[in-house]
């Protein structure tokens, strides 16, 4: 809860860039993932569920279950 309420950016931006043959650059993609840390504390939160006794069939248990069941989670969403 206390990550939930961290007033910090905790913003993480990714750049890649494409090249061809030549070393010229022909694509650069960037990607911003804002509110990280609490974006994290949030899957945690909605997730934990998966690490307890009364967890649900399909949950994925172990180590990095959390991002497992988040990555799974998202599979079985749909469409706006």
């Amino acid at each position: 809860e206390k990550r939930l309420l961290v007033r910090n950016k905790t913003h993480i931006k990714d750049t890649f860039r494409d090249f061809d043959e030549e070393g010229n650059q022909i694509a650069k993609f960037q990607c911003t993932t804002f509110w990280s840390l609490q974006f994290q504390a949030v899957r945690q939160a909605f997730l934990k569920e998966a690490n307890s006794e009364k967890s649900t069939v399909g949950f994925t248990y172990g180590k990095n279950a959390i991002e497992k069941n988040y990555v799974s989670s998202l599979s079985a969403a749909l469409s706006w």
